[in-house]
């Protein structure tokens, strides 16, 4: 008896993967704006940020946020109206502005290496 053949599988195309890129994209933004809108100084360590993301929208997001724009922190930077990324070897933070535009103000990384806002 002759098995039927498997079907191929299908490459999405390319309006279909920018689209679902995209759609990550809003998602990893939504979600991370959330998380550090609840940390204590609304800044966490971009580990920290990763696992708690990962936990929310799966691997499988974060894999294609990797493989389509260039990684996490990549993203959130784009995203500097809302998101502010601290590069620090070994040590990156992400903070979120308290208002949807951008403040521009005095930062410094403490020892615990997240943010806290000094001078007016």
């Amino acid at each position: 008896m002759r098995k039927a053949p498997k079907p191929e599988p299908t490459q999405p195309t390319p309006d279909a993967a920018a689209a679902t890129a995209h759609a990550d994209e809003v998602l990893v933004v939504a979600h991370t704006q959330e998380i550090l809108a609840g940390a204590s100084e609304r800044a966490l360590k971009a580990v920290d940020l990763a696992n708690a993301l990962r936990s929310r929208v799966g691997v499988a997001v974060l894999a294609r946020v990797r493989t389509h724009r260039g990684g996490l922190l990549s993203l959130l930077e784009r995203h500097d109206d809302v998101l502010e990324v601290f590069r620090v070897p070994k040590h990156d933070v992400c903070a979120v502005w308290k208002s949807s535009r951008r403040r521009r103000g005095n930062f410094m990384l403490s020892r615990s290496h997240t943010l806290r806002a000094w001078g007016a």
